[in-house]
C-alpha cells in the first residue's frame, strides 16, 4: 500500500492486508484535485504480527496528548540506538530504522491495529513534512479556490466546513489542519483528520445524525469507539463524537481533494449566543495587519506540536515562513481575508457571503 501525507510518501508492506483497512479509510477518500508535487522523502514501513510483544525497559515517552482520554497515552523507549518504542496500551511496537518496523500483537483487532498504524504515519508525516505554514483550520474548495476557516477549538470550523459541503456543493479539503505552501499561487494542502463533531452539530443535519446512529452497528469493521447514549443538542468537548474520514464521505457522497489554490482566509466564530450573522473584509492597513498576524500566529503549529509528541526522535521542520511573510504573499496574490461571526443553525446568509468571498 502507498500513501502520501503532507508531501511525505509512505510505502507500506503488510503480511495481513486487512490490517490496512482502517488506514485506507483516511488515505483513499481523496480525489486527485490539483497536483501536489511536494514529495520530499520516502518512508518505508514493514508491518508484522506477533503472538506477544516483548517486555521492554526504558524511559517513558509521550506518544500523544489530547483532550480526549482515548488518545492520551505513553510508551516505553529503549536506550538502544536506533530505539524501539512500545505502545503498551495499543499493543504495538515500533522499531526505528529503514524500513521502520511496526509489530502488532495478535490480540489486537484489525480496526484497532489499523488505527494505530494510521497514527504512526500521520505523526511521521508531521515531522517530515514539506516547507510551509501548518495552520489550525478547516478548508473547502469553492469555484476552484480554497476557503480557510481559522479559529480556536469550538469556534465552528467543522460546522462551517459541513454546511458548505452538505448544503452548498463545496468540495472538502480538510476539517482540522492545512499546510500552506510558499508557492505562487499559494497552495493549500490537506491534512487527513478525523471527522470530529459536537452532538448538537450532528443533530443539525439529519443525514449526519442517522449516520452517527448507524455507526454503532455491531457489523461496523472500522469502529474503534462507541457512544451509547442518544445524541444531545450540546456544543462542548464532553459531547463530541469522532469518526474516520470515510464516514463523512459516505454521508456526503463526495471525496476530499488533496490540494487547492488559496482564495480566502476567514477568521470564524459560530456560537449559540450570536444573534445575527455579520462579516467584514479585512483591508491591509497598518492596524489590521498586526491583528491578522496575531490571529494566524495563534493557530499555527510551525514551532510546536501540542498533540503529536516526537516519540520517534525527529524535530519539527524549522523552515516555515513567518506569518508576516505569509500575509505579504496573500496581499500580493490578492487573496482575501474576512472576519465572520454567525449563529448556530441559521444559514440563510451563506449564498450572500460566498458571493462576497469568491467574486
Amino acid at each position: 500500500m502507498e500513501a502520501e501525507i503532507l508531501g511525505v510518501h509512505f510505502e507500506i508492506t503488510c503480511e495481513n492486508d486487512a490490517l490496512l483497512d482502517y488506514t485506507r479509510s483516511f488515505v483513499r477518500v481523496y480525489d486527485d484535485g490539483i497536483s501536489d508535487n511536494s514529495t520530499q522523502c520516502i518512508v518505508k514501513i514493514l508491518i508484522e504480527r506477533s503472538k506477544c510483544l516483548p517486555v521492554l525497559s526504558g524511559d517513558k515517552v509521550a506518544i500523544h496528548r489530547s483532550k480526549h482520554k482515548y488518545w492520551t497515552f505513553d510508551g516505553i523507549m529503549t536506550p538502544d540506538r536506533p530505539p524501539k518504542i512500545l505502545w503498551e496500551t495499543k499493543g504495538l511496537l515500533v522499531s526505528i530504522g529503514s524500513p521502520l518496523v511496526i509489530t502488532i500483537s495478535q490480540e489486537i483487532t484489525c480496526a484497532f491495529a489499523g488505527e494505530s498504524i494510521f497514527h504512526v504515519i500521520r505523526s511521521l508525516a508531521l515531522y517530515k513534512r514539506a516547507s510551509g505554514n501548518f495552520i489550525h483550520a478547516s478548508a473547502v474548495e469553492v469555484n476552484q479556490r480554497a476557503l480557510l476557516f481559522i479559529g480556536s477549538v469550538l469556534s465552528g470550523k467543522t460546522t462551517l466546513f459541513t454546511e458548505l459541503v452538505l448544503r452548498h456543493n463545496a468540495i472538502p479539503i480538510s476539517n482540522d489542519r492545512v499546510l500552506i505552501k510558499p508557492d505562487s499561487p499559494i497552495t493549500v494542502i490537506s491534512w487527513p483528520s478525523y471527522a470530529s463533531y459536537c452532538e448538537g452539530t450532528l443533530l443539525g443535519y439529519p443525514e449526519l445524525a442517522i449516520a452517527a446512529e448507524k455507526y454503532e452497528d455491531d457489523n461496523n469493521l472500522l469502529r474503534t469507539q462507541t457512544w451509547i447514549h442518544p445524541l444531545k443538542p450540546l456544543y462542548s468537548p464532553e459531547f463530541k463524537r469522532i469518526y474516520p474520514m470515510k464516514w463523512f464521505t459516505d454521508v456526503c457522497g463526495r471525496k476530499y481533494i488533496k490540494a487547492s489554490f488559496l482564495g480566502a482566509i476567514i477568521f470564524s466564530r459560530v456560537a449559540p449566543e450570536i444573534d445575527y450573522p455579520k462579516w467584514r473584509r479585512i483591508d491591509f492597513d497598518d492596524s489590521s495587519w498586526g491583528a491578522a498576524c496575531h490571529l494566524i500566529q495563534e493557530q499555527c503549529f510551525d514551532n510546536n506540536e501540542p498533540s503529536f509528541a516526537p516519540w520517534h526522535g525527529l524535530s519539527l521542520p524549522s523552515n516555515a515562513p513567518s506569518v508576516s511573510e505569509l500575509l505579504t504573499r496573500i496581499k500580493k496574490e490578492d487573496c482575501k481575508i474576512f472576519e465572520l461571526s454567525v449563529p448556530v443553525n441559521n444559514w440563510a446568509w451563506v449564498p450572500d457571503f460566498l458571493g462576497n468571498v469568491t467574486r
